[in-house]
């Protein structure tokens, strides 16, 4: 499969590859193949199958191959620019959009169609999709409130279906023309009811068919229903440089897609972090251990303290400053909130002491007295090591927000502070760090680079560890916090160290 890719993009007339994948048998020739492929300005869309785990044994016994988890892929695809679609309509759709060689300017597509209820329903799934439709400018309106007839209205998408009289078609020729000029508009799709057996207005069809000569942008024509009969007017279409697509939710996919490429691809890439040498690993990794380890890294963590009596832990609540948290840290004890081993909001020595007592009976005397941090939006980070693409790092909701926001994004390691900042932004439930209902807004920046931060420590650990958490960590207007972290020793790195 990357032999083909690579074949495609540095010497195939090609204008896009499209590829249907089971697995990499070289995940490394892979994502070579991808950037080579992205360098040269070609698009690859790829349906990937083997997304659950139940396809992925299949995939696995059909070609023998390992098929690494669908997250290690998508952040790869992300990574390396490709488009990643899941079925095989959207490939073929999305690959024909891709397929005249023009790609789309800043903007969002501008949409011409014979039907009020069909505009209206293309609206709804733009919506639903993510698809940016070209806000239109004061001239552009201004342009076609003067062009139309008076009942039609001037949007996008545009309708253009006036009484069916001998002027019906010129209508058209108005709208495609104006939004074809439009700057705010980077794409351009015409629907109208063209199909190989019945074309209401001919004139219609001989819009289509100049469609590519009205502008140098992105052009195509599509049609709601996505089983029309149109194979000969497709065809026709194609050769003059107009894709056909079929079914509205699949054009208005891979119109977000291919926006969504080129959009990235004018962006200037961002240098990786450098990546230190592993610090060795304090043997057992506590969760004092792992903040201790994870903070050399640069991942700010809450003070903290291990203790082990009752003296000490007063010692600690005199060094650290109230309010205080005092949790459990005995091993084997790792679900703490759940057996009672988290006290909160503890304000003052007596307080402290009282919580230990207490703790310290029902659950051992081993704890960890840490410096109770100012309320935020919670995230979790996490790292496993995937067998073919290496530490893979996720951030989601963490905390209690796990429950309400199921969600996560996936990126490989390292990665710098502004593809920390993505992620984070593609998350819902970065909505709240924006500050709601009076809070301030939380520091978006300090946990972007504290995420940055995690990803190197993962990179740098990654032959010495099996996975990685930090959850959660505290995003406020102070900063962000990591409040609590484990990190597994590889089996083998373990062994060696006892």
């Amino acid at each position: 499969m990357d032999e083909y890719i690579s074949y495609a993009a540095s010497r195939d007339p090609t204008r896009v590859i499209a590829v249907f994948m089971e697995s990499a048998r070289n995940p490394d020739g892979l994502v070579d193949s991808l950037k080579l492929a992205r360098d040269a300005g070609k698009p690859v869309v790829v349906c990937k199958v083997g997304r659950t785990a139940e396809s992925a044994r299949l995939a696995r016994s059909h070609t023998g191959a390992l098929a690494g988890s669908h997250q290690a892929y998508e952040a790869v695809f992300r990574e390396c620019g490709a488009i990643s679609v899941d079925s095989v309509d959207a490939l073929m759709n999305t690959a024909l959009l891709c397929s005249a060689g023009r790609s789309p300017a800043p903007g969002g597509v501008g949409l011409v169609t014979d039907s009020g209820g069909l505009r209206e329903m293309q609206v709804d799934l733009a919506e639903k999709i993510g698809t940016s439709l070209a806000r239109l400018s004061g001239d552009t309106l201004a342009a076609l409130r003067e062009a139309l007839p008076p009942d039609l209205e001037p949007s996008n998408p545009l309708d253009c279906a006036a009484d069916l009289t001998d002027a019906f078609a010129r209508a058209f020729d108005s709208g495609l023309d104006i939004l074809a000029r439009a700057p705010e508009v980077s794409m351009l799709g015409f629907e109208a009811d063209l199909r190989d057996d019945y074309v209401y207005a001919p004139e219609l069809l001989g819009h289509a068919r100049r469609l590519a000569d009205r502008t140098s942008k992105p052009v195509f024509v599509y049609a709601s229903f996505g089983q029309t009969h149109n194979r000969s007017i497709a065809n026709e279409l194609a050769e003059l440089g107009v894709p056909c697509l079929n079914g509205a939710g699949i054009a208005l996919q891979a119109v977000r897609d291919f926006q969504a490429w080129a959009d990235a691809g004018r962006e200037m890439p961002e240098a990786l972090p450098l990546v230190p040498p592993a610090v060795p690993l304090p043997l057992p990794l506590d969760e004092a251990a792992s903040l201790e380890t994870l903070a050399k890294f640069g991942v700010p963590g809450a003070p903290s303290r291990v203790c082990s009596d009752a003296q000490a832990v007063a010692e600690a609540g005199r060094e650290l400053g109230y309010p205080l948290v005092l949790k459990s840290a005995e091993t084997g004890v790792d679900h703490k909130s759940d057996l009672g081993g988290v006290v909160l909001n503890l304000t003052d020595g007596l307080s402290l002491c009282a919580a230990y007592a207490d703790l310290s009976v029902k659950l051992g005397p081993r704890v960890t007295v840490q410096k109770q941090v100012a309320k935020g939006v919670e995230l979790a980070l996490g790292c496993v090591i995937d067998p073919d693409f290496g530490p893979l790092v996720m951030v989601s909701p963490g905390g209690t927000l796990v429950e309400l926001f199921d969600e996560r994004m996936f990126a490989r390691a390292p990665f710098g502070p502004e593809q920390a900042e993505k992620m984070i932004r593609r998350l819902r439930v970065s909505r709240l760090m924006d500050g709601v209902r009076g809070d301030p807004p939380s520091d978006i920046k300090a946990a972007a680079a504290a995420l940055s931060a995690f990803s190197v420590a993962c990179a740098a650990m990654q032959d010495h560890v099996a996975e990685i958490e930090v959850n959660p960590v505290v995003v406020s207007d102070a900063g962000a916090i990591a409040v609590d972290a484990l990190i597994a020793a590889a089996q083998d790195h373990a062994t060696d160290a006892e």
